[in-house]
């Protein structure tokens, strides 16, 4: 134990700035070093190494792309056109109902409607959602 410690007073003491990936580096580098009987705690600390630097190529490839924000659909209030063939009237009701304000409401207060959609697969769900 008294070796751990004395090397990661060696691995942190030369930077207090330094980053995660600095620190762990040069705990594996001085745990080189080591008596044979701490070989495992080398092993480990190259495990740990491998794993963050695994860790940074998923978030540079994944997490910090523009592809994720370009993904997020956006929401809009307008009608779009119309590329539906053969759902004429579901289409028109759904508008009606979705657009048309309810006629026996007079208390004056704002009402938003929503309809749900359901049904097996391949019913058309998506397509009259569209």
């Amino acid at each position: 134990m008294h070796e751990y410690k004395l090397l990661h007073r060696k691995a942190t003491g030369n930077n207090s700035t330094s980053s995660t990936s600095n620190s762990c580096l040069a705990l594996v580098s001085a745990a080189s070093n080591l008596l044979p009987a701490n070989r495992k705690l080398l092993r480990k600390l190259t495990e740990l190494k491998t794993i963050l630097v695994e860790a940074k190529n998923f978030h540079r490839k994944f997490l910090s792309s523009e592809a994720t924000a370009a993904a997020i659909s956006t929401t809009t209030t307008s009608l779009p056109t119309s590329k539906v063939f053969g759902r004429d009237a579901d289409r028109d009701h759904v508008v009606s109902f979705l657009c048309n304000p309810d006629e026996a409401d007079t208390s004056g207060e704002r009402n938003y409607s929503t309809l749900a959609i359901v049904g097996h697969g391949g019913a058309g769900k998506t397509t009259l959602r569209s």
